[in-house]
Order: structure tokens, then sequence, then C-alpha cells
């Protein structure tokens, strides 16, 4: 009898040198109808089969990974399209093919061994590579080698989003705007190379950045050119928005301990909304970042700009 879904979890934990990844073929509406559309052909056309094998690509999704972090050891290159060394994982991997099929009493379903998971999803015309956790696509195995790690340490993909009315906004604090804002721009070159198959590596040879305060105004900015072609020109440009973000902290601070000191609301303008609501509830203008009426029992503040000085509207006490 085929392993239960419920079973993959007791499986790759009593197999620790297994790396267990489950993906559910399931055919879509759009899927059925094309396939149906072409049965009657004897033959079929190129664009028609890459159309297939579309509809079969968007069908597959997975349903488990043991997401277990693999420990990688360096192959020799032995082909000229790698950029470097393969990493090659020392977890034996296993890739399975739930096929589920509707019938009158529910879905049935059967599993099938994938030797070559690229070569399932893969369209015909290129080569590429797929991350197993992800499903994301990429066009060179160097490329899947420096997404993998990142990809592992942030666990499966959801595949199902919450009910509707089920899930909420409540993090208001991050609709405050930032105060700085950095824009940057970037150059970079292309190096040559030795390979038979053109990849373009982009190389950073300079940038330029500029920070923005709360009136578009530039209050900091600096323009650099790599001297050398071993220079680090991406370290070197987050060692100067580093370095400026110290001297930005300080000043956010500064314009709150000086508005802490001047803007300072009267007491009786306090109790003015409180006295609104009572006599007029409708009067009042709504909460400035959920958009609620107030109620006589909430605790009301009058939410300023503590860089500009101005007065924004009020808000629930959070």
């Amino acid at each position: 009898m085929p392993m239960d879904a419920s079973q993959f979890a007791k499986f790759s934990d009593q197999n620790p040198d297994v790396d267990l990844h489950v993906f559910v073929y399931e055919e879509t509406q759009k899927a059925r109808e094309l396939c149906a559309s072409l049965a009657g052909q004897v033959t079929r056309s190129a664009r028609e089969n890459l159309q297939i094998q579309k509809e079969i690509r968007n069908s597959i999704y997975p349903l488990y990974s043991s997401n277990k972090i693999p420990q990688f050891r360096l192959r020799p290159r032995i082909a000229r399209h790698t950029h470097s060394d393969v990493e090659v994982t020392n977890l034996f991997e296993i890739d399975l093919l739930l096929v589920l099929d509707e019938n009158d009493h529910g879905w049935d379903g059967h599993y099938a061994l994938i030797r070559n998971f690229d070569a399932l999803v893969s369209l015909p015309s290129r080569k590429s590579y797929y991350c197993k956790n992800c499903v994301n696509s990429f066009t060179t195995q160097d490329g899947l080698d420096n997404h993998r790690p990142n990809c592992l340490a942030l666990g499966m993909q959801q595949l199902t989003i919450p009910a509707e009315g089920s899930y909420s906004f409540t993090q208001y604090g991050r609709m405050i705007r930032a105060p700085y804002s950095f824009l940057k721009s970037k150059e970079a070159r292309l190096p040559g190379d030795d390979r038979q198959i053109n990849l373009a590596h982009h190389s950073p040879s300079g940038y330029a950045w500029l920070c923005l305060d709360w009136d578009n105004k530039i209050v900091a900015h600096n323009i650099h050119r790599a001297t050398h072609d071993g220079e680090n020109v991406v370290q070197r440009f987050f060692a100067d928005i580093f370095q400026d973000q110290e001297i930005r902290q300080k000043e956010i601070k500064r314009c709150q301990w000086a508005a802490s000191k001047s803007m300072v609301i009267d007491p009786h303008l306090k109790r003015r909304p409180k006295d609104q609501i009572l006599n007029n509830p409708t009067s009042l203008d709504p909460c400035y970042f959920c958009k609620n009426k107030f109620d006589v029992k909430d605790s009301i503040v009058f939410h300023h700009d503590h860089f500009t000085c101005q007065f924004l509207g009020l808000s629930h006490h959070t």
C-alpha cells in the first residue's frame, strides 16, 4: 500500500541521510480542455507540443519537502559551461510524483519515481535548473547553487492562503513614512571569459547614491568608481550606506527629542475629542491609520510629524 502523506515526516526522521521531495500532478481545467481539443489529432505541431508541456509544468506543485540542509562537497569542474566547481550534496535525494485523478468517489492517486526533475518541468527548447523547494528555475547550475542555501533556510513555500476574513492588517506603525530615503545607481562591466557558452556575469565597477530628507532635499551623496579590477565595489557601497545611516539615526533622535519639548498639546484641546464623541459621534474624522470611527472608550492621540511639526490627524493609542 502506498505511503500516506501523513507518514512523510516520520519516514524523513527515520532516514536522516535521505532528502525526500514529493510533488503533485493535478491537471488544471485549462490542461483538460487543451488535451480534449488535441485528442483527435493524429499529429501535433511543435507549438501545440509546447503548449502541452507548459500546462504539464503548471499542473505540478510541491506537496512535501524534508527541508534538510545538506552538507556540500565540491566536485571538480568537468564541463566548460559551469562557472566553478559543482556542489554535490551528501544526502540521497528521492523525488516522487503523486498523480491525482478525480472520479465519482473523490480522488485517486498513485506515486511515480522522478528520475530527472529538471527534465520533467523544463521546456524542451532550453535547459533549466530547478530548485526543488520553491520550484523556481535558473539558467545555470551556479545560479541554483547560490540560491539553494537561502531557500532551504526559509522553509517550504505555502500552497494555501488564509480564508477570506480570517486575517487583518494591524502593523499600523509601518504606515509611517520614513524621514530619509536613499536612491542608488550602479555600473557594471562584462569581463572576458574563455568558456564556450557565453554567460552574462556582470562585475560591479561603480556606483552613485544620494540621501533625501522628508522635504526631498539632498542631505548626503557619494560617487565612486573602481580603481582596480579586484576592488570589492559592493562592499564599499554598503560601508558608505551604513556610515551615513549612523548619522541619520542621530539626526532622527535629535528631531524626536526636540519635538517632545516643543510640540505639547494643550489639556483642554485633548478633552475636546471626547466631548465631540459624546455630543456628535459622527463629527470627528476616522482614525488616521485604521480609518475606523472613534468610541468613547477609545484612547485618542494627536498624531503629528516630528520632522515637519505638522498635525496629521487623530488616531487610536497603541
